[in-house]
């Protein structure tokens, strides 16, 4: 079944595939560091139908590979990295895409982000970020809760990209810069790694209602305010956004077409 479903993923997202199989080599390396022993050991377990799983989506994504590098396209990157990278505040700051987002300050502060608001993906809000402070406050020397905590700072820090900007500023270069230097990698947007760090926050964040010491109360109230920060818009305004960076996708793409397949690709 894991076998069909990276298959699926393959077809559904290269990128997505790429990058989800780099974060899980991650996350094992990291688990073997930390484990010893019976744990370790039932770490290592799970690389054999993992292993598995990949040969079978090897098996029969192979034409299809064959052809990406048989006749590879552009190369470097689609994108700037630089451009679609996360703003070290909008984990903080939501953008319009959230109701608390349609307020007049934070869209003064969003408007200042690089890349889009269709790329706008680390805004994780107040209340998860303090869940997930006091959590690794808590469990950070425990082995599943150090790997969880390491894990969401080294995805943190990659969706930053090659560069800290901090309300659209740039300020320095960051790991990310070595990260989209790897083959094929350079071309995975940095935001998107956000939806693995999401992941992550949504576990800490059962962890911590389940089995956290906190009163019931507390819970409920960390829950309500969650969802509060958490709200979408529902406003159909925000789908008539105009983007400051349009598509020039077509430059390098138009050029290898036909006429008939031109004015195919801009219908599509």
């Amino acid at each position: 079944m894991m076998g069909v479903t990276l298959t699926a993923q393959f077809f559904l997202s290269l990128e997505n595939f790429a990058t989800l199989t780099v974060f899980g080599v991650m996350a094992i390396v990291l688990a073997l560091g930390f484990t010893l022993g019976e744990d370790r050991r039932r770490v290592a377990k799970i690389l054999t139908p993992i292993a598995g799983a990949y040969a079978l989506t090897l098996l029969l994504v192979g034409p299809y590979l064959y052809y990406m590098f048989a006749h590879p396209g552009r190369a470097g990157q689609f994108w700037s990295n630089s451009l679609f990278s996360a703003d070290a505040l909008n984990f903080l700051i939501p953008t319009e895409v959230n109701m608390l987002g349609g307020l007049r300050t934070f869209r003064g502060i969003s408007a200042r982000f690089q890349g889009n608001i269709f790329e706008y993906g680390a805004y994780t809000g107040p209340a998860l970020m303090v869940l997930v402070l006091a959590y690794a406050w808590r469990h950070w020397r425990e082995l599943f809760g150090k790997l969880l905590v390491d894990s969401l700072a080294i995805i943190w820090v990659l969706s930053l990209g090659p560069i800290l900007h901090v309300c659209g500023n740039s300020l320095g270069s960051l790991p990310g810069k070595l990260f989209s230097a790897l083959p094929l990698l350079d071309k995975a947007l940095p935001t998107r790694l956000t939806m693995y760090a999401i992941l992550i926050v949504a576990m800490i964040t059962s962890l911590w209602l389940a089995a956290g010491p906190a009163h019931r109360r507390t819970k409920y109230a960390a829950a309500f305010l969650i969802v509060m920060f958490s709200l979408p818009n529902l406003s159909a305004a925000i789908l008539d956004h105009q983007s400051r960076h349009p598509c020039v996708l077509f430059e390098w793409h138009l050029p290898t077409l036909p006429r008939a397949g031109r004015e195919r690709f801009l219908y599509f």
